[in-house]
């Protein structure tokens, strides 16, 4: 077996952000607010590898980068909007120029679908890309 090139790239998944208390799920603290701080601490990092260690090809995010809030809150579009935005600029920001690719996750569709293509940059809600390849 010809062994062929590795492609290498950071992955980033569930980062569910959100301006709200922290709740037990299933026994286990979710820490809404504490989630954009270690989001940049993990994307520093990639970074840090990309730049000096191993270049990475992309970054690839798994969905639900936003946790979203209930029907019952009257201002939750205003919220999600911001939340989506504080992620979307952090990623962005730290990683930079590296090429960023998201994969839509349930959570994520808290958001207004357009807002969500335009501000992560996704062509589509589905869509491929090459990677690697240079």
């Amino acid at each position: 077996m010809t062994e062929g090139p590795t492609v290498r790239f950071g992955l980033l998944t569930d980062v569910q952000h959100a301006d709200k208390e922290t709740v037990s799920f299933e026994g286990r603290p979710q820490r809404y607010r504490e989630s954009a701080g270690k989001l940049r601490a993990a994307a520093e990092h990639l970074h840090q590898l990309h730049r000096q260690e191993q270049p990475l090809a992309c970054l690839l995010t798994c969905g639900d980068i936003i946790d979203g809030y209930p029907a019952s809150d009257s201002d939750r579009r205003h919220k999600v909007s911001r939340d989506l935005q504080l992620i979307a600029e952090t990623i962005n920001t730290v990683l930079q120029p590296l090429p960023v690719h998201h994969v839509l996750g349930n959570h994520c569709l808290a958001a207004d679908r357009k807002e969500l293509l335009e501000v992560l940059n996704m062509p589509g809600s589905y869509y491929n890309v090459e990677v690697g390849r240079g």
